[in-house]
């Protein structure tokens, strides 16, 4: 009587082990999906920002040309 309850013990214990390392691996697997989603979205933002910066940037170098296209047709008036 006394072993097959000891037998049931270290079963149920285990069991328990089993469930724990299960927990365990799906919390770690949910942790990495959560990192990966916030890299990507890192990696999103980023390259919004870079487009940003590059749409701000072409728009300062049409200014420019633009500016330099009016000297330039006000020189030809002139002359």
């Amino acid at each position: 009587m006394k072993a097959g309850s000891e037998n049931q013990k270290m079963s149920n214990n285990r069991g328990f082990l089993v469930l724990e390392w299960v927990i365990g691996l799906a919390v770690l697997a949910s942790a990495a999906v959560a990192v990966s989603t916030l890299l990507v979205a890192t990696a999103k933002l980023s390259e919004q920002q870079r487009e940003k910066f590059f749409d701000r940037e072409l728009q300062r170098q049409n200014i420019r040309l633009e500016r330099q296209l009016q000297r330039h047709q006000r020189f030809l008036q002139q002359h």
